[in-house]
C-alpha cells in the first residue's frame, strides 16, 4: 500500500471520528445509536411505549421492533405488558 494522500488521509480521520469530522453511519452504527437512544428514554422513563420512545425519536415504531428485542437479549431492558423498563430495576412509581 502506498503512501496516503491528504484526501484520503481526510476521508480515513472522518472515517476514524476525528473531532469536527462528519461521520457517516451506517445501518449497522445507526441500529446501535438508535439502541443507545432507546435505552436512555427507558432508563429515564421506566414504562415508556414503544410509540412514546418512537415519538421522541421522530422515527416510525415499527423499526423498534428490531432494536427493543437486542436490548433484551443482551440484558438491559425488560418488557412489563406494553411498556419497557431497565433490566434489573424496579420501575417507579
Amino acid at each position: 500500500m502506498g503512501p496516503v494522500g491528504p484526501a484520503a488521509a481526510g476521508a480515513l480521520d472522518r472515517s476514524l471520528g476525528a473531532p469536527g469530522a462528519r461521520v457517516v453511519l451506517g445501518a449497522a452504527a445507526a441500529v446501535n445509536t438508535r439502541s443507545n437512544q432507546a435505552l436512555e428514554l427507558v432508563r429515564n422513563q421506566p414504562g415508556i411505549t414503544i410509540p412514546q420512545i418512537a415519538e421522541a425519536l421522530k422515527i416510525e415504531p415499527n423499526y423498534l421492533y428490531r432494536v427493543m428485542p437486542k436490548l433484551v437479549s443482551d440484558g438491559q431492558v425488560r418488557r412489563d405488558g406494553q411498556g419497557w423498563h431497565p433490566a434489573g430495576g424496579q420501575a417507579k412509581s
